[in-house]
């Protein structure tokens, strides 16, 4: 957005450095560059997008994609299920957090699978193996790990149509003319 012009005169500093505190701090005090789908005069940015904004379509979309994710790991990882429920959470107000942040839950939106949902599976499936594990044993593991795969691929079919196209058609049918160059 900053190298298309979009947040109208852009600071030599800012132009050179656009990931700076000084940045940051540009970018948080132009209100060209506050999200235009809600009220909440708050900066553009993924975060805001696809955790937080707290448009009734955007809280709508991140509310049926969490419970598409829950109905999916309730059968096919239940372990996994459960640890979803617990950190991955949608506040009354809408915005999605993951342990209490909604930074994380946007990278998790983005398609960044935290490592600890792989941890919790494999220590489940793992934990009562035998230290020559039978072969039902290993197959029992196969079957998670195979599910975990799938999980993986659902998730990549389903971020697409389910956040990021949405997402994008509520922020274009927002989105007014900002800065003409």
């Amino acid at each position: 957005m900053l190298a298309k012009g979009r947040y109208g005169q852009i600071p030599d500093e800012v132009e050179a450095d656009n990931r700076s505190p000084d940045s940051i701090q540009w970018l948080e005090g132009n209100d060209l560059s506050w999200c235009q789908s809600c009220d909440a005069n708050l900066l553009e940015n993924r975060e805001h997008n696809l955790a937080v904004c707290n448009n009734a379509t955007a809280k709508r979309i991140r509310a049926t994609w969490l419970g598409k994710l829950l109905k999916y790991t309730h059968t096919k990882l239940p372990t996994l299920h459960t640890h979803l429920r617990s950190r991955l959470t949608l506040s009354q107000g809408g915005s999605l957090s993951w342990d209490g942040s909604t930074n994380s839950a946007s990278l998790i939106l983005s398609g960044c699978v935290p490592k600890s949902w792989w941890t919790v599976v494999f220590n489940r499936a793992t934990c009562a193996l035998s230290d020559t594990p039978s072969d039902e044993e290993r197959d029992s593991v196969d079957k998670i790990a195979s599910n975990f795969t799938n999980l993986l691929r659902w998730l990549s079919k389903h971020l697409p149509i389910d956040i990021w196209a949405p997402m994008h058609k509520l922020r274009s049918e927002n989105f007014a003319t900002r800065y003409q160059t």
